[in-house]
């Protein structure tokens, strides 16, 4: 990172790799020293959205009792804000970081600043799942990842895709839900990292982690729902992006136990919710006759080739309409 300091609390830094920025990578400041004890503090991260320009778009902040004089700030990096990113050349970008008090006061001493960019918090260097295959039916034979006090404390992503879902043309995406069956051994050890939805660019929409809650430790076969029928994840979808093979789902853990631990997952599914489109016809047939009155009155069932065969039909007691076609053409009776 490239590092400027406007005044002793405003930086800006930039970065390589706006393109692979996800929900969930991070932006951290070492507080190497907090000045003026104030606790209506609170640190703020804003996007560059141009050469030099700086938004309040999907800007980030932390509040003063998170503050801590030798650890990190960590920024969470928002869909929000990655959307408010503009390339600084060469796929850079850029952040400010500042530190308010109430007025430009110096209250932080920063000394470093990184950047974890690596797929949305499920990096690169995370550790990995194993038997990534068994996530794709409830069977009790699990995909897994281990952790140590040793290890990373994030795992690599668990990319799931190949649904085969089979929208039909000109239906409308209300809602998407993921289902996953999973379990920890080892209780208060194990949340949620990333849970983002991917189409065949990468990563899309919001990160709908439950970062707060604890996975449990009871393999009863049930499953924890994230997004809803109503519910697109912050994105836009077409029916050819979930038809795509490449449209599915990552996810990635965090660990914070104090011994071995395993995140088990028997099986994920994805369940999408949608309208169909109506469909036209070339051409309607109005068949036309004088007693409206009797023919609105009955009833009948008939097969497709009867009600189009003259011959074969009663014609004089009902009325056959076909509607929502461009064009109509009549069949008048003789």
């Amino acid at each position: 990172a490239r590092v400027s300091k406007g005044t002793e609390e405003i930086l800006k830094a930039t970065f390589t790799g706006l393109s692979s920025l996800q929900p969930g990578d991070t932006v951290s400041f070492f507080v190497s020293k907090l000045r003026r004890a104030a606790s209506s503090r609170y640190a703020i991260l804003l996007p560059y959205n141009g050469a030099g320009t700086v938004t309040s778009t999907g800007s980030i902040s932390i509040a003063s009792n998170t503050f801590s004089q030798g650890s990190y700030l960590d920024f969470s990096l928002t869909q929000a804000f990655i959307n408010a990113l503009s390339d600084q050349g060469s796929n850079t970008f850029s952040v400010r970081y500042y530190c308010w008090d109430g007025d430009w006061a110096d209250c932080t001493e920063i000394s470093e600043v990184i950047a974890d960019i690596s797929s949305g918090g499920g990096s690169s260097t995370g550790e990995d799942w194993q038997s990534t295959n068994k996530a794709t039916a409830q069977d009790n034979d699990e995909t897994y990842v281990s952790f140590t006090t040793t290890t990373e404390s994030k795992s690599d992503y668990l990319q799931l895709d190949n649904f085969g879902f089979n929208i039909p043309s000109g239906a409308t995406i209300d809602g998407i839900e993921v289902l996953i069956d999973r379990e920890a051994n080892i209780s208060q050890s194990i949340q949620d990292d990333i849970i983002t939805l991917k189409k065949s660019s990468g990563p899309v929409g919001n990160n709908e982690a439950n970062t707060g809650t604890s996975w449990t430790t009871t393999d009863d076969g049930s499953y924890d729902i994230y997004g809803s029928s109503t519910y697109l994840w912050g994105t836009s979808w077409s029916q050819a992006d979930i038809n795509d093979n490449a449209f599915g789902v990552n996810i990635s853990v965090s660990y914070n136990g104090t011994t071995d631990t395993r995140a088990r997952i028997d099986h994920v599914q994805i369940k999408v919710y949608y309208t169909e489109g109506t469909t036209t016809q070339d051409d309607g047939i109005i068949r036309p006759d004088g007693d409206s009155t009797s023919e609105w009155n009955s009833s009948h069932i008939e097969s497709h080739s009867n009600l189009i065969n003259e011959a074969v039909l009663n014609v004089s007691r009902y009325i056959f309409t076909s509607s929502l076609a461009p064009s109509n053409v009549s069949d008048v009776f003789s």
